[in-house]
């Protein structure tokens, strides 16, 4: 079984979330996020195939901070991220939440609720994250889109992480 899936069919039964489906996740699409992250940044392609890693530096006011990303499908993760979409079945609504989901590492806007960090002292850190494949879980039926309900889908897109920060 898939490293990815195992860890997130562990974890929800865990947490038993009403936010996340715990049924079907064996039937959840598997989708390689190097392959999302080359339709998105070309210019980081042949760094991407060679090595499966992304290293760049936030930088702000009050200093600077590097970001790695790296693709482990075979790390012992510590979370996810999860974003869900409710559409006509349209896979533009699909693609865009995918899109917002491998950004979040990019822009420090996933950390494990333990991690210590706030916006105080975020600068003070290096951040490596191993990110697992995404997995999207698709529930179609009855769903309330725009104020009616209609024949569609809601996507369930979960991404497991790895992480790590270092003090700099």
């Amino acid at each position: 079984m898939n490293n990815s899936l195992k860890f997130i069919k562990s974890r929800i039964s865990i947490e038993q979330t009403d936010k996340i489906p715990i049924n079907g996740w064996d039937k959840a699409e598997v989708i390689n996020p190097i392959n999302q992250y080359i339709k998105i940044l070309p210019d980081y392609e042949q760094k991407l195939k060679e090595n499966n890693e992304i290293t760049l530096t936030a930088t702000c006011d009050i200093g600077n901070s590097d970001i790695t990303i790296k693709y482990n499908p075979k790390a012992k993760f510590d979370y996810f991220t999860t974003k869900s979409t409710t559409h006509d079945g349209t896979l533009l609504f699909t693609l865009q939440a995918i899109e917002e989901l491998i950004f979040r590492p990019f822009q420090l806007a996933t950390l494990p609720k333990d991690s210590g960090i706030n916006k105080n002292n975020f600068t003070e850190y290096d951040y490596q994250y191993e990110i697992g494949d995404i997995l999207i879980h698709r529930d179609f039926g009855m769903k309330k889109i725009n104020g009616h309900i209609w024949h569609g889908e809601t996507d369930t897109i979960v991404l497991p992480i790895k992480f790590k920060c270092t003090r700099h």
